[in-house]
Formats: structure tokens, sequence, C-alpha cells
């Protein structure tokens, strides 16, 4: 599984987004993150986006579609993060463009009924895979959090690096990441520099994290890295499924 193996990279370093910021100490490089942020057309439910998906899952399963692919709903998340769904997908950048090759020519009626469904703004980012569990990764159904931040006035993206590369992660987590804008984002249309993904097992894995966070210290940790190095929004949590896994 080519663009899954790099998905599953072990515990590596964050490396800098944007021109000038290369951290030559990080190993694997960043993969594309396609979002999509989408809304229900009028008369259009969630049950009928489903539908779409499942026509999708079939198609891309029968026909070597190599992306990772998770569809989001909102669980705790602010009035001003409630879209109705957020697709994401990731692969290498050029695997992104095979993936757009390949759905415009052998299933545009997916982008159809899609588009009469859901209306999105979509954008790609970098992702930036820092640490994985392949014991918990092949449950479909988890947990992700979000959590969009900017770095304090004088850190540098080599400091910020360094600091996430401390990070230690607890057994429920799946993945844990960094992502940065890059296409179809301009300034003000996101809340941060950089957006935190956290990936848990499951609803009892994410309240595991928190009772650490609240009786085991593990707030001092946070404050510690929201005073010297990023001011941070808060995070929201959303459920998470997987619609597809590269097949090759």
């Amino acid at each position: 599984m080519k663009y899954l193996s790099i998905l599953l990279a072990s515990l590596v370093c964050l490396q800098a987004w944007g021109d000038g910021h290369e951290n030559q100490n990080a190993a694997p490089e960043a993969m594309a993150m396609e979002t999509s942020v989408c809304s229900m057309k009028d008369g259009k439910t969630y049950e009928d986006f489903e539908k779409v998906i499942e026509k999708f899952k079939k198609w891309a399963a029968e026909s070597n579609y190599n992306t990772y692919f998770v569809s989001n709903t909102p669980l705790y998340a602010s009035p001003q993060a409630m879209p109705d769904v957020v697709l994401m997908e990731f692969s290498s950048f050029e695997g992104m463009a095979t993936a757009w090759k390949k759905i415009w020519a052998d299933d545009p009626q997916f982008l159809e009924n899609f588009d009469k469904t859901v209306s999105c703004s979509r954008s790609l980012m970098h992702y930036y895979p820092m640490h994985t569990n392949t014991e918990l990764e092949p449950d479909d159904d988890r947990v992700m959090g979000v959590n969009w931040c900017t770095r304090k006035p004088g850190v540098t993206w080599d400091q910020l690096s360094k600091q996430h590369r401390e990070f230690s992660f607890g057994p429920d987590v799946i993945y844990w990441g960094a992502a940065g804008p890059s296409l179809g984002i301009r300034d003000g249309d996101m809340p941060g520099e950089f957006a935190h993904l956290a990936v848990f097992s499951d609803i009892e894995g994410l309240m595991r994290y928190e009772n650490q966070v609240a009786n085991e210290d593990g707030w001092r940790r946070r404050e510690a890295y929201y005073q010297n190095f990023a001011e941070c929004t808060g995070t929201n949590v959303y459920r998470q499924e997987v619609i597809n896994r590269p097949s090759s």
C-alpha cells in the first residue's frame, strides 16, 4: 500500500510549511490533504449524502482508487465550526492528481450526484504525520479532534518542530499530525497558521484523554505549550468514518 505506508509513518518530526521554513531534520515528506467543508443542499438529508458515498465506496473498491478518504460529522463543535460534514482525503501529491484524473474519467456521475446533494468549499493542505498506532488503524469508526493554532511572536518553525517531537501519545491515539493551509484558502479563512489533528480509537479513548488532562496534570503540559509556543482556538471534535483506504 504505497500511499498508506506514507500515512502510517511512525513518530517523525514536523516539517515547517511555506517557503523558507524547511526543517532539514524532518525525514518524511508532507502529504496532500484535501478538505471539503460541506452543508446539505435544500431538501437533502444526511441519508441522501450516505447513498452517494456508498456508491462511491463500491466504485473505489473496484477501481484501484488510491487515497485515504474519511468523513467527519460534528460531535463537539463551536457555532463557528458546524458544517454538516467535513471530508478529508490524504495521498501523495502525485496520488491526489491521479485520483482526480480517475474520477473525472471513470466516475463523473459521482461528482454530479455529489454536487446535487451538498455544497462544499474545498481546499488543499499540507499534512505532516507525526504519530500512528498501526494496531488501531483497522477501526473504521473513530473520533477526531482539530485544534487550530498560531505561533507565539518570536517562535520559529524549527522551535515548534522540536516541541512537537517531544510530545507523547497515549494508547488510544491512532494518528497525530499537523496540517498547514496551501490552496483554496486566503488570509482570514482559517482560524490559525496550522492545525493539530488527533484521531482517537473511540469516544472512550477521547474521554480517557480528557480525564488525563483534567485530573492527571495533563493540563500543565497543555498550558505550557499555550504559554510558550502557540495560541490555539480550542479543539472541535468530530465523529470520523473511513470511506476508502488505498488499495495498492
